[in-house]
């Protein structure tokens, strides 16, 4: 905005009797003597702070500042001011002149570079609002504490260590806001706070929630994300009023008994802990709609949970949950179910891979599993990669048939295999895939390179690690592949041992299982790898996984057509003759077979 602009809108503000002026985002580096002129106003935004949604995991935030250094001493004129927003703007310190405007209500100072605040902020007794997050502050002035009627202060954002004992004096707080700093203790003063309903400690070193806690009996919020405690102490349960509940990542191994006062509870969360045992009087907390209890170490979901009927979301996946107890289909509520990553009997294509799976999808799967009208899968895709000529295809043929020709042909392209090995007591299928290693081919390897797969990665034992391009072929795996186990095999090590850096290799992925070399001329090393390979599908869980009859018919049915490729209407005519009728279902029994190979 120009000068001149800025000027006519001023004008037009004054004309018109504005009460509120909106100047963030303007990419103005003054402020002209004009601004003195709007007597009438009582909110000024010079910068500001737009919220955005989560982004992986992130709270996106965008600042809409301008480039101020000062402000002119007209703004006393503006004797009706209450709010003041400066966001983002540079002036390292708080300006003389907002010092001196005593009719302050709201003071927004966000992202501005303070480093420290001055004694003459107690100047502004009348504040009841003072942001001050994200700068770069160490301390809390005593000043601040002279601010008697302030009813927010948020201090979140900056590098403070030590919340002064005398925060007890603000005995008008409701929101208190100290997270993303160096606070490794809370004072016991803070239960001066009794008017407190918000309180706001995230990612903060802190290692133990203070018994004074109880009593804040007005909260309704307390957040202690991203922490270092180790216990919730039982006083917690005195805070009858509290709505939400956050202590997510932290270092918790149990939840106390006491948690089921806090019947008021709408929103739970204690994922990413240590967490082992849900006690069953969690399930008295019927005001709850949220519940991430996710990245904990928990086995199993106590009896009593269908009493959580407004349930809307649950969140126990990263545990080790190994049953799908039937009451869940009793949640009427329940719109989010996420169950990923658990030694559960469910195919990860109904528990869904980036997202969750659908709720009916998965309560569906649990009713056929209940049905009986299911069968284990017995089948896993196993992949020979690496470049060409290292010998993939004269280590299947020893593996399947002990067979070795010295001349055997280079593979084109890539070519499909069946083996049937035992193990656990159960008849395993393997799909052997052998892809030819010629450059030309390499960028066709993503389409084939699924997830819930075993990889072997062959290397020629006569050239180095960089001509066997190994770090390459890793990071394949990596993208397409996920956490599939690999197994490194240095063939032909009758003419030369195997030369890499196996340590570095095995930390940076650590994915690999094992590292072996063997020959295909002499068969040294043969039984070695097949026992490996034995191994780690005997581990790989998703190969036991039951899926529905129904799945099978439409597997079955597509093997029998024996042909490269079919429409998709045809596909979903397979499918429908097997009462697999949504897309949705039929898009994840494709999800399925291409992880099958």
């Amino acid at each position: 905005m120009t000068r001149k602009e800025l000027l006519e809108l001023i004008d037009r503000a004054a004309d018109e009797g504005w009460t509120e002026l909106d100047l963030s985002g303007k990419g103005l580096t003054e402020l002209p003597a004009e601004i003195g002129k709007l007597t009438q106003l009582e909110t000024l935004i010079l910068g500001r702070v737009k919220k955005a949604e989560w982004l992986d995991d992130t709270y996106i935030s965008m600042l809409m500042t301008n480039e101020l250094t000062t402000l002119p001493q007209e703004l006393e004129a503006l004797e009706n001011l209450r709010t003041l927003t400066l966001s983002g703007n540079p002036f390292t310190v708080i300006p003389k002149v907002v010092l001196e405007m005593r009719q302050l209500k709201s003071l927004n100072l966000t992202g501005i570079g303070l480093l420290e605040i001055s004694d003459a902020i107690a100047q502004s007794i009348n504040l009841t609002n003072l942001i001050l997050s994200d700068n770069q502050m160490t301390e809390i002035p005593e000043a601040i504490t002279q601010l008697v009627y302030l009813t927010e202060l948020d201090f979140s954002g900056n590098q403070i260590t030590e919340i002064p004992a005398a925060i007890g004096n603000l005995m008008d707080l409701v929101e208190l806001d100290f997270s993303g700093n160096q606070i490794t203790e809370i004072p016991e003063d803070i239960g001066q706070l009794t008017r407190l309903a918000a309180l706001y400690l995230d990612s903060n070193p802190v290692i133990q929630i203070p018994k004074a806690i109880a009593q804040l009996t007005n909260l309704t919020e307390l957040s202690f994300c991203g922490n270092r405690i180790t216990e919730i102490p039982e006083v917690v349960g005195q805070l009858t009023h509290l709505t939400k509940l956050y202590i997510y990542n932290n270092q918790l191994t149990e939840i106390p008994k006491t948690i089921a006062q806090l019947k008021n509870l709408t929103a739970l969360s204690l994922g990413n802990n240590k967490i082992t045992q849900i006690p069953k009087e969690i399930a008295q907390l019927k005001n709850l709609t949220v519940l991430y209890l996710d990245s904990n170490e928990i086995t199993e979901i106590p009896e009593g949970f269908e009493q959580l009927t407004n349930l809307v979301i649950l969140d126990l996946s990263n545990n080790r949950v190994g049953t799908s107890p039937d009451w869940l289909e009793n949640l009427p509520s329940l719109k989010k179910l996420d169950l990923r990553h658990n030694p559960l009997p469910i195919s990860p294509e109904i528990l869904g891979s980036r997202d969750p799976g659908s709720i009916e999808d998965i309560l569906n799967y649990c009713r056929q599993l209940r049905s009986g009208k299911v069968r284990p899968l017995n089948e896993v895709k196993l992949l020979l990669v690496g470049q060409g000529s290292v010998g993939k295809t004269s280590l299947i043929e020893r593996l399947l048939h002990n067979l070795y020709n010295p001349r055997q042909p280079q593979t084109d392209g890539l070519s499909v295999k069946t083996w049937n090995i035992h193990i656990n007591s159960k008849d395993i299928r393997l799909n052997v895939w052998d892809f030819g290693g010629q450059e030309i081919y390499h960028a066709t390897h993503q389409f084939f390179l699924t997830k819930r797969s075993l990889y072997l990665l062959v290397c020629d034992c006569r050239i180095s690690e960089d001509q066997n391009r190994i770090e390459y072929w890793l990071k394949l795996i990596e993208s397409f592949g996920d956490q599939s186990p690999v197994i490194i095999v240095g063939n032909k090590k009758d003419e030369q041992p195997l030369d890499i850096n196996r340590k570095a290799l095995r930390d940076k992925y650590p994915n690999i299982k094992a590292i072996l070399e063997t020959s295909c001329e002499t068969n040294d090393g043969i039984d070695a790898l097949r026992s490996a390979i034995t191994q780690e599908i005997a581990q790989l869980r998703e190969v036991y996984n039951l899926l529905p009859l129904s799945w099978f018919e439409v597997k079955q049915h597509l093997e029998a057509l024996d042909q490269d490729c079919i429409s998709y209407s045809k596909y979903a005519c397979i499918c429908e003759a097997q009462a697999i009728t949504s897309e949705a279902d039929q898009q994840q029994l494709i999800g399925l077979l291409h992880n099958l190979g």
